[in-house]
């Protein structure tokens, strides 16, 4: 048998609007045609090999709110799960395990791992789908996220598998196509002491949306891949069918029309929201007397009147954006702008202009909290971005920005506010629906030529609509977090070492979506708790990466020998944009150890503080002569790195970084 045959499918629903009305569930029955009773709902199974083309359909009134359709493997009720015929339950596996949106965690997972979200709903509501149940042993209303379960794991929009203790592991892949009307995310529940596979679930959002008589849609399609024990050994491990095997599911999703790579300037991690036209127009003059070679100067959050106020400068600002548009293309650079268009605080103009516009809660009627974020004083909320007064004052904001300021980049940050549940004009659209409306409604009024940076957005509804798109946490002047992290147990606390792990854990949608926005790089020595080995390594993974590359340092202050850093790392990056590139050793280590770019670079790294014998596996095509004389590039010393049984090898320092040219 293979997925999804001998499965358990349920239907979970709602009578009325509102999360806190009682959920119904329902067991689905039949073979291609599943039917319900209570719900009066079809499910069309639409099978080819290696795809599932699910449909849904109501077939009589009254009303229903559609919260999740589920189809599960489980232990215990059947014999075994077989995901395929040659996937036996007693092998044990690692998984590759992805994140909901810009700044989800993504990256290896053991079966004796916790699934641990942060300890605080709300921050667990920014930074995770906040439909994903959390894998504890204590309710979820328990105003603390403690005890998460070992072995239970939640994975969205794609699951890797790897079979541990073989030599031709097997290998599975599962993942969305093109995103339909809700959002796809997979569970996952393994013995922690064996390893042993318990359950595996494919679980379709659908976000509370109404579904009247004869509503019918077609869910998103779930697509998989097995590399089998007993086939011809492939070259390469597992990062390497991962990067083969989602070629498939990006060919289905929207591509990025963004071919120049981006390079540039953002005024963020120097002086956070404090900031002025003068210190804009000093950077600006810096970048002139400098010579620096930038496409890119980008104004970050600090400039509007209040959140939510997208057309009106503060008093920063005298001159007004438009001016310094003008200022910025006269430097032959993009004017990029940092808005978040989904979220306001209570003392926008949007609050008393449009109140109908406010998401409100389906219960309380009272505005949705969005985020909380101390440098803006308190709380943000989120707006209805289905209604129609909110699309018309959308509308007007980005024609401002784009026609009148003369800003070509815009920054759209927090994304994942579209997805809130809430009291919404249009009640039949899910929350992925809504983001992926609302992004084309940007697209068509910015137009083509303007690029849009997508940033806290869940990430398979945008694809196709962004140019570019943060796949990291916010980078930090600290390595690994601080006290406060570690205690409430935040995965997704802006660090570099966070920021870096994503970087190299979905390096594989570089150029397949959009373009990988990894955040940005800062060299300067001074306030920064960074060491100048963890500088370099920030500098090796970004460039190598061949993603967006945007440097965040005050360039009055920048020392020559800082700039040099950026400066190398710009020459590699300029030459591995145009390729994606490869993670080594994926799921050997939380830090993958090691970036391959086809463009012909090369990067090992130890992101530890003892010194050791770094290894990775060879990437495909890549021979032991292509590793002899090759200099690194930040010392220029030849390297000491050596191939032997298909795997690299290489003797590195404590936070020590190596780069080098290959090909």
């Amino acid at each position: 048998m293979n997925f999804p045959d001998a499965a358990e499918v349920r239907l979970f629903y709602r009578r009325k609007a509102g999360q806190k009305n009682r959920l119904l569930v329902e067991e689905l029955k039949g073979a291609d045609v599943l039917c319900s009773a209570d719900a009066a709902m079809e499910l069309h199974l639409n099978r080819s090999p290696g795809e599932l083309r699910p449909l849904i359909r109501r077939r009589q009134e009254p009303i229903i709110f559609l919260d999740r359709v589920e189809i599960s493997l489980r232990a215990g009720k059947y014999a075994s799960i077989s995901l395929h015929d040659q996937i036996e339950i007693d092998r044990r596996f690692r998984i590759y395990q992805h994140g909901y949106q810009s700044w989800s965690a993504s990256g290896l997972k053991r079966a004796g791992d916790r699934d641990s979200f942060v300890r605080l709903p709300w921050k667990h509501r920014m930074d995770e789908n906040f439909e994903t149940p959390l894998q504890g042993w204590l309710p979820e209303w328990f105003p603390l996220h403690l005890l998460a379960r070992r072995g239970r794991f939640h994975s969205e929009w794609l699951i890797g598998l790897e079979e541990l203790d073989s030599d031709q592991p097997a290998r599975i892949l599962f993942t969305g196509g093109a995103p339909a009307n809700h959002s796809l995310r997979f569970r996952l529940r393994m013995d922690p002491q064996s390893g042993r596979l318990l359950e595996f679930a494919a679980i379709w959002d659908f976000n509370g949306r109404a579904m009247g008589n004869h509503a019918r849609e077609s869910m998103t399609p779930l697509l998989w891949e097995f590399s089998l024990p007993g086939e011809p050994r492939k070259v390469g491990g597992f990062e390497t069918f991962l990067d083969s095997a989602v070629q498939r599911a990006c060919a289905q999703l929207g591509r990025t029309r963004a071919e120049a790579p981006i390079h540039g300037w953002c005024s963020w991690y120097y002086y956070y929201n404090k900031i002025s036209e003068s210190i804009l127009r000093q950077n600006l003059a810096e970048i002139r007397r400098r010579q620096l070679r930038l496409d890119l100067f980008q104004i970050d959050d600090g400039w509007q009147r209040a959140l939510g106020d997208w057309t009106q400068p503060n008093q920063q600002f005298p001159a007004g954006m438009a001016a310094l548009a003008a200022e910025i293309k006269a430097q032959s650079m993009r004017a990029g702008l940092w808005l978040a268009p989904f979220v306001a605080m209570k003392n926008a103009a949007i609050f008393r202009e449009f109140p109908e516009a406010v998401l409100r809660d389906e219960d309380s009627g009272k505005p949705v909290r969005a985020l909380y974020n101390p440098l803006w004083g308190g709380w943000a909320y989120a707006l209805d971005v289905s209604h129609p007064h909110y699309k018309a004052w959308l509308a007007n904001v980005i024609d401002t920005l784009v026609r009148n300021w003369g800003f070509d980049y815009l920054k759209l940050d927090f994304l994942f506010a579209a997805c809130f549940r809430g009291r919404r004009a249009d009640a039949q659209s899910s929350g992925a629906r809504r983001l992926h409306d609302v992004l084309q409604l940007i697209r068509r009024v910015a137009g083509r030529k303007t690029f849009l940076l997508g940033c806290g957005a869940p990430l398979w509804p945008a694809a196709g609509l962004v140019d570019g798109m943060r796949i990291s946490v916010d980078v930090n002047q600290v390595w690994s977090g601080n006290g406060l992290s570690r205690l409430l147990h935040d995965r997704n606390y802006p660090t570099a070492q966070g920021a870096l792990i994503n970087t190299l854990t979905r390096s594989f949608l570089h150029r397949r979506t959009w373009l990988n926005d990894p955040d940005c790089l800062m060299v300067r020595g001074r306030r920064s708790s960074l060491s100048l080995a963890q500088v370099l390594m920030m500098a090796s993974v970004m460039s190598v990466s061949g993603g967006m590359l945007l440097l965040s340092d005050d360039l009055s202050e920048l020392e020559e020998e800082r700039l040099a850093i950026w400066e190398k790392a710009l020459l590699v990056n300029r030459r591995c944009a145009a390729a994606t590139p490869i993670p080594l050793g994926l799921l050997e280590h939380p830090f993958p150890r090691g970036l391959y770019n086809p463009a012909g670079y090369l990067g090992l790294w130890n992101p530890g503080s003892r010194p050791g014998r770094i290894t990775v596996p060879a990437p495909p095509g890549l021979s032991d002569s292509a590793l002899r004389g090759v200099r690194d590039l930040w010392t220029e010393q030849e390297l000491n790195w050596r191939m032997e049984d298909g795997r690299i090898s290489c003797a590195l320092g404590p936070f020590e970084s190596v780069v080098g040219q290959v090909g």
